[in-house]
Order: structure tokens, then sequence, then C-alpha cells
């Protein structure tokens, strides 16, 4: 493969950032994941309506042939919105930036990006007296 000279590219990638400090990439190997809304959403609660977060994971899979399945490097969650079953995440950005290993670069299998939502089932606190 041709040689890269990272500065360079890093150089590039801060000039045409625009988020937010410590919500982009900088340097090689990164990935940005923006996670904007979700539809189609089914009720978790008697309510019919449910409050979705989303969970973001890098995933790699098991070298071993005994074990199949993926095990996660990093894992990143939003935060929830409360009785709804179509949650758009604009007030505030949530964008995460995932270190993916040099390797995986090289490779066409192994890595992947998981997104999943997930309903907040928060404590029930008393109500004051």
């Amino acid at each position: 493969p041709p040689t890269i000279d990272r500065t360079d590219v890093e150089r590039r990638i801060a000039e045409v950032a625009d988020y937010p400090e410590g919500m982009h990439i900088t340097r090689c190997n990164q990935v940005l994941i923006e996670v904007l809304e979700a539809t189609g959403l089914t009720a978790s609660h008697l309510s019919g309506l449910c409050n979705p977060y989303a969970e973001v994971s890098l995933k790699q899979r098991h070298r071993s042939r005994r074990n199949l399945f993926s095990k996660r490097l990093e894992n990143r969650k939003t935060y929830f919105i409360e009785k709804t079953l179509a949650p758009k995440w604009s007030q505030q950005p949530q964008v995460f930036v995932f270190d993916i290993p040099e390797e995986a670069s090289h490779v066409t299998r192994g890595y992947s990006i998981r997104v999943s939502i997930r309903s907040f089932k928060g404590l029930f606190l008393a109500a004051p007296f």
C-alpha cells in the first residue's frame, strides 16, 4: 500500500472539522458516529410510549473458532428522551469518536459498529411528603 503522511492527513482533517472541541476526528484510524434520530419504535411501557436512548458499540469478532460472538471494544450511550416513539437527539449533539485499531484498515472483515436503541427503565422514586 502507498505510504500516507499522517501529519498531513491530520492537518487536513482539522481544516474541515465542523464539530465542537472533542467531538471530531483528530488523527488517522478514527471514525465519527453522530446519532440523529430513530423512527418506528415499539412501546415498552403501558402508556404506549418508551424512553429511548441509543447505544453505539465498536465490536471486534473473536479470532477463535469456539467463540464466534463479537467482543465490545468500546461502548457509548446517548441521553434518553422521555415518552416518545420517534426520538430526535437534536437538542444536544450526540457525537462519538471511536479509535479504530490500525489493522482494521487492512482487513475487510472483523470490525463493526453496532447501534442499538433501548428503552430507559428509571428507578421509581417516592413522592416527597
